[in-house]
């Protein structure tokens, strides 16, 4: 038991010593360009299938609504 909690204690002490070493701005900064990034990875990805699907659709003659830009 005693293994445990000792392990318990060194994990926790090193957590809390990391966390207050980070600078939250960098995390925040870094943090909203990335979802910037995956934002517009899936616009991106979304709008190709679209125009895909529009253009599939013109070929075989059936009526679809163009896609908004």
């Amino acid at each position: 038991m005693g293994d445990k909690t000792s392990a318990t204690a060194y994990v926790s002490s090193a957590l809390a010593m990391w966390l207050g070493a980070v600078d939250w701005n960098t995390v925040c900064m870094i943090g909203g360009l990335v979802i910037g990034i995956c934002t517009f990875a899936v616009n991106w990805y979304y709008k190709r299938e679209n125009s895909r699907i529009y253009r599939e659709s013109v070929k075989t003659g059936v009526q679809a609504d163009a896609p908004k830009e």
